[in-house]
């Protein structure tokens, strides 16, 4: 030991320490002289110690503030270790007085036909509980029965018993074999799971955890097998079907075609699909109205964490209850069969192929359910978007489109440009100086380099809603600078496309359009998890309006450059862009005129009695004078997003306070604007609830669209208009207010994003 720098009286309590403890090293090798003949024998443990905390804190005491005696050998990493020794939280190896190393639970013991129905619920719960984002070692890794299955690692399926080196001898093994078939197949659909997890985009400990602890989960072993250990068990219990209680026998049968219904739903290589996810909703039904298993709770131990590759201390034990695990369950069938549906994406082909559903609107409808679906449910998503396809062969978007083809068909439903630039013929064209050659080499480099872009924004949908925020937070400025090499595109085709109005710009238009609904998202994402305090309220909302404001304009005039050349497009190609430009119009109207009517309500409530100016405004707080807080400082930070990209510009933050705080306005006026802001907010709901779903290509999830617009939609417009009639009515009668303003549900939808104030008026 370094001993440097140390006191002298310190360094001679710790020179009698070493002393004592080298003593003691000698008198144990002296005690280990035998003859090698000998075996070794066991060395009963020293009791002649001596406690000496005394003496070392003694010692400790002497040091000066700062200074550390440090033993080279000894790391930090032994010193963190040593603090966890004895630490039930933090020693896995620890035991309680009378505790045993391992729990005594007899695997192989007679198991009750309720009790098999028992742990199988008990392992359907674990199983969500993983799904929900839980990792394996706090859930169905607990159960002994699966422990048994996975180790040692099994060789052969016939290797994954219960019974594994002992003598077969149970007399119960028709229920054995029930159970072993059910876990066998659990284990199998997390392996499948994990694999189309792990496969897309997903964020460890985020959303899931896939870390198996150097267990292998059956990934060897083919699906069949399984089934027909599914079978044999289906059968098995057929036999005995006299002899067990009719609500038993009906939960196990049950329990073993959900089972067999899931295994074929989560392996890709069945092919299934929507049906399997059908038949496994049916199958919840059934277990849902057979709940007589009995619980077997010593069935499951957190101690085999002690045998677990595991760095992480022992945790307890996670549990959902079953009626929560179903409902979960429930959702993530239905989220299985609606994600199957961007699959009836058909392109532009032929009237007769009219795109059915919208990407972007099936996608907005899952994410937007309340709970947002599952992880592996998203996954699905992203399988069907981003397949991995043969490397020989052209890369393809939802299976079977080529992605020349996707984008393409996603520019002419947004812009409708030339025909010129769409013309499949370009592609064909060899000579290389006709123009059409030229456009096509053109518009195959911006397509190279606008498609991944496209494609990370359906991708960023697919994520938790924290997730997907900072996803299109990041993803804006390169969006920016897809504008900008937009328009170097144009340059280069300008001389080869001489009837295309200069200032049309499609490309450039296109880029523009997704840019403004990813700011709107990025703002109502904000909203909806509560990122912005009340104070910011109306400065977020007044930028949400004016964002929506710009985007109409854009919209009105792409769709004044497209009508010059709509002639040239078939009339499938017409009628779904002019479909687009009216849905995007309504529901850019809708988001404005509700962005307005609620930054005009929070600007009012800042003059209504008692003062709340510095609840509702960007001024500086009075009760913060005297801090470092300037809100000038904070402006560009709090709306960073939005401060560094070109287009549209961000305003400075004088003309800014200007709007949202609108000093020059007088209070009158103002409540006038939030009543018509109000009234057109209600016009603008309408007009979406109009839209048929033909036009808006929901079908599929119109029920589930309608309901979000006609329910939540309408009722934050009301709500907001109530807000308008109690602020009318406090000025009118000079009676003061009282503002709460909740926070949101931070669960998707439209009610998420608009946090409209409770108010009430003093009847005095």
């Amino acid at each position: 030991m370094d001993l440097d720098g140390v006191p002298n009286g310190l360094e001679k309590d710790l020179s009698n320490l070493h002393l004592e403890v080298g003593g003691e090293s000698q008198a144990l090798e002296g005690q280990k002289s035998f003859e090698m003949s000998e075996p070794p024998k066991p060395q009963p443990r020293l009791r002649n110690t001596r406690d000496i905390t005394k003496e070392f804190l003694e010692a400790a005491s002497t040091l000066k503030t700062g200074q550390l005696i440090k033993d080279e050998s000894f790391t930090l990493f032994e010193s963190v270790s040593a603090l966890e020794i004895m630490d039930p939280k933090m020693d896995s190896g620890f035991l309680e007085p009378g505790e045993l190393l391992e729990d005594d639970y007899d695997i192989l013991r007679q198991l009750l036909p309720e009790e098999v129905v028992g742990i199988m619920d008990q392992m359907l719960c674990l199983e969500v509980a993983w799904h929900m984002g839980h990792p394996l070692s706090q859930t169905l890794f607990t159960s002994l029965y699966i422990d048994k299955l996975l180790w040692p690692d099994p060789e052969t399926l016939a290797e994954a018993r219960f019974d594994r080196g002992q003598p077969d001898g149970n007399e119960n093994m028709m229920l054995h074999s029930i159970l072993r078939a059910y876990c066998l197949a659990t284990i199998k659909c997390c392996d499948f799971v994990l694999r189309t997890v792990g496969s897309e985009s997903y964020y460890e400990e985020e959303d899931f955890v896939t870390n198996t602890y150097n267990r292998k989960l059956l990934v060897d072993f083919e699906t069949g097998s399984i089934m027909n250990l599914l079978r044999e068990a289906r059968a098995c219990l057929a036999k005995d079907y006299e002899s067990i209680d009719q609500d038993v026998f009906r939960a196990l049968s049950f329990r073993l075609a959900f089972r067999m219904s899931f295994l074929s739903a989560v392996d890709p290589s069945t092919g299934e699909g929507s049906n399997a996810w059908r038949q496994c909703s049916f199958g919840l039904s059934g277990i849902e109205g057979t709940k007589c298993g009995k619980p077997v709770p010593e069935a499951f131990s957190v101690k085999i964490q002690r045998k677990l590759a595991s760095t992480v201390p022992p945790r307890p034990m996670v549990t959902v209850k079953f009626d929560e695990a179903f409902s979960c369950l429930k959702q993530l069938c239905q989220d299985a069969i609606d994600a199957e549906k961007v699959l009836d994406y058909n392109g532009t082909v032929n009237l007769s192929d009219l795109l059915r559903v919208s990407l972007q609107t099936i996608v907005d409808v899952l994410q937007s359910r309340k709970p947002q679906p599952l992880v592996y449910a998203r996954s699905i998503i992203q399988s069907f978007l981003f397949q991995e396809s043969d490397p020989t062969q052209p890369s393809t978007a939802l299976g079977a489109i080529p992605v020349g083809d996707f984008f393409l068909d996603d520019l002419a439903e947004v812009v409708l440009p030339a025909d010129i630039l769409l013309s499949p013929e370009n592609a064909g064209v060899e000579v290389p100086t006709d123009p059409r050659h030229k456009i096509a080499k053109v518009m195959d480099e911006f397509v190279i380099k606008a498609y991944p872009y496209l494609l990370d924004y359906f991708r960023a949908c697919c994520m938790n809603r924290s997730r997907m925020r900072r996803m299109l937070c990041n993803m804006l400025p390169d969006w920016d600078n897809l504008q900008i090499f937009a328009e170097d595109t144009h340059h280069n085709l300008h001389p080869y496309v001489g009837s295309m109005p200069e200032l049309a710009l499609p490309l450039c238009s296109w880029a523009f359009y997704h840019k403004l609904r990813m700011m709107q998202q990025i703002i109502l994402l904000g909203c909806e998890l509560c990122i912005y305090q009340s104070r910011e309220l109306p400065a977020v909302y007044w930028y949400l309006s004016a964002i929506s404001r710009i985007l109409l304009d854009h919209l009105f005039r792409i769709r004044e450059f497209s009508a010059l050349h709509e002639s040239q497009h078939n009339q499938f190609l017409q009628q779904k862009h002019v479909g687009f430009i009216e849905f995007a119009r309504a529901h850019a109207t809708a988001i404005g005129e509700l962005a307005t009517s609620l930054h005009l309500l929070y600007t009012l409530l800042g003059r209504v009695p008692p003062s709340k100016s510095n609840m509702f405004s960007t001024s500086p707080d009075k009760t913060t004078e005297g801090s470092y807080a300037d809100p000038e400082l904070q402006y560009p930070h709090r709306f960073h997003p939005f401060d560094v990209i070109m287009s549209p510009p961000f305003p400075s933050y004088k003309a800014f306070t200007e709007s949202v705080n609108m000093p020059q306005v007088s209070t009158a006026s103002l409540l006038s604007r939030a009543e018509e802001a109000v009234g057109r907010a209600k016009k603008g709901v309408d007009r979406l609830v109009e839209l048929k779903p033909t036009e808006m290509r929901y079908i599929g999830v119109e029920a589930e669209w309608t309901e979000r617009v006609k329910k939540e939609a309408k009722r934050v417009a009301i709500m907001v208009g109530v807000g308008v009639g109690l602020v009318k009515e406090s000025l009118k009668n000079k009676r003061e207010i009282s503002v709460e303003v909740p926070e949101s549900d931070g669960e998707g939808g439209w009610l998420g994003a608009w946090i409209i104030p409770k108010i009430k008026v003093s009847r005095k």
